[in-house]
């Protein structure tokens, strides 16, 4: 799909990929590959207004990456989309590698991390 940007999901510390989350074949996607936390995310809860519980997923992640666009839009209006990532993945983000499934290999992807502005 073009004009998209791939959500993955890491563990707390940032380092590995979680096992739900779908990397796929990298080399056959163009667009970014970015990765949030994912794993054990409280968020609100559905009892009432002020439950909240913990949840795993790329639905966790994926808020964390349309926040920091969001963020980004907001302290530099009129942003590029194609500026706004290039900003991400070589300021606001930080980098580890992470070996896939034969044949892929090893892979480095980008972890958002907001820094202060």
């Amino acid at each position: 799909m073009p004009h998209t940007i791939k959500v993955g999901a890491v563990a707390d510390n940032g380092s590995s990929l979680t096992s739900f989350t779908n990397i796929g074949v990298p080399a056959s996607y163009t667009g970014p590959i970015l990765t949030a936390p994912g794993y054990t995310i409280e968020s609100a809860g559905i009892a009432n207004t002020t439950d909240t519980d913990v949840y795993s997923g790329t639905s966790q992640a994926t808020p964390h990456v349309a926040g920091i666009y969001a963020a980004l839009k907001a302290a530099v209006p009129g942003i590029s989309v194609a500026d706004s990532t290039a900003w991400i993945v070589t300021t606001g983000s930080i980098g580890f590698t992470y070996t896939l499934p034969a044949p892929t290999g090893r892979q480095t992807y980008r972890r958002i991390n907001m820094p202060n502005f």
